[in-house]
């Protein structure tokens, strides 16, 4: 099924990668908060507005791996992933936006500020020297 124009014609009403006016001003405020220098992975349509960092993810990546026609590491994690510090999502993410994945790795972010139906969510600090605990590890690795 085919998302690409909402008419009258249409199987659905639903329009991915949306963003209405009002949470685009959300957006704008959440990608203020972002610091200059943090790592981060958002989801597609907000990459374009804070790829001027040092390093920058298209959610899922780097926690596991999506990449068109790249099917031979689909879904594994990068070790890249335990160094990003903010996550730039939706609230409620689509089937297509990996909301399993989100809950795997939701133990170690907390939301910090949300709007228009997006949340910043940065990591946990943890009292170890590797970012991603153990357990979510084990749970990115174990799909």
């Amino acid at each position: 099924m085919v998302h690409a124009l909402a008419a009258p014609f249409s199987e659905t009403s639903v329009i991915p990668n949306w963003v209405s006016p009002v949470g685009v001003r959300s957006l704008n405020q959440l990608e203020r908060s972002l610091p200059p220098n943090a790592i981060v992975s958002a989801w597609y349509p907000i990459v374009a507005h804070v790829d001027h960092r040092p390093q920058i993810y298209m959610w899922p990546n780097p926690f596991a791996q999506s990449y068109w026609g790249f099917e031979k590491h689909s879904g594994q994690p990068l070790p890249a992933a335990q160094h990003v510090q903010f996550l730039l999502l939706p609230m409620q993410l689509s089937s297509f936006d990996y909301p399993g994945l989100f809950k795997k790795i939701e133990p170690d972010f907390t939301l910090i500020h949300h709007g228009g139906g997006f949340g910043l969510f940065e990591r946990i600090p943890v009292k170890s020297t590797r970012a991603l605990s153990t357990s979510t590890l084990a749970r990115l690795t174990h799909q």
